[in-house]
């Protein structure tokens, strides 16, 4: 169908100030709020047909995200990632319904774990929780094996410490900032999203707990 306006070109886009008749992009580029009267909800106006449009309030939300994490240095930002990777696999296959208050205290616990670890001592902080001990204890073990996990970036005990107690408290500043909002793994789903595409697979579990490992469990 020709383009109502020019009547010229093939109409490709339907131009809801015209009753859905198709316009041409030129034409609709050009004359919007010109020569048309276009209606607020029109989704040319704004942009929200390109795939790579985002509304601002989305953009706002994600520079807030990203200032959390802004003293980390350059090299620090794989071990991010994957930490965030582990979190979004554990939700997706072990829990699709975490909050952000289970997801702090998954990450807490298992900084303590690891602080815990880094100085020598075996021992696993546990949650009360069975369904995040589950997260917690798959979690761990992923890390306790990561040099055999291609893709995975070295890291010392301590320094996986550093970077959850990191993730713990941008969680907390998160909350503060964005109650309400989108969940906090949502959101760093979608900061994260070129990281993860290279993120290396992971065995994750079904519904059962994973098999205790070395660590002593609290009783």
């Amino acid at each position: 169908m020709i383009c109502w306006s020019c009547n010229k070109v093939k109409g490709k886009r339907p131009c809801p100030a015209r009753g859905a008749s198709l316009i041409c992009s030129k034409c609709c580029g050009t004359k919007r709020r010109v020569e048309i009267r276009c209606p607020d909800n029109c989704p040319y106006l704004h942009g929200e047909h390109d795939p790579r449009w985002e509304p601002p309030a989305r953009k706002t939300e994600e520079t807030q995200f990203i200032s959390l994490f802004a003293s980390l240095k350059r090299e620090e930002i794989p071990l991010l990632v994957f930490l965030h990777h582990l979190l979004l696999q554990a939700r997706q296959n072990l829990a699709s319904d975490l909050t952000d208050q289970e997801t702090h205290e998954v990450v807490s616990l298992l900084a303590r774990t690891f602080d815990t670890l880094s100085k020598g001592i075996v021992y696993e902080h546990k949650s009360e929780s069975p369904r995040l001990q589950v997260i917690i204890r798959w979690t761990r073990q992923i890390l306790e094996k990561r040099q055999d996990i291609p893709g995975t970036p070295s890291a010392s005990d301590s320094e996986i410490k550093e970077m959850l107690e990191t993730i713990s408290s941008a969680l907390q500043t998160y909350a503060e900032q964005a109650a309400g909002a989108r969940s906090y793994l949502d959101t760093a789903e979608r900061v994260f999203r070129s990281g993860l595409a290279h993120a290396p697979p992971l065995d994750v579990p079904g519904e059962e707990a994973p098999q205790s490992g070395s660590l002593i469990i609290e009783p």
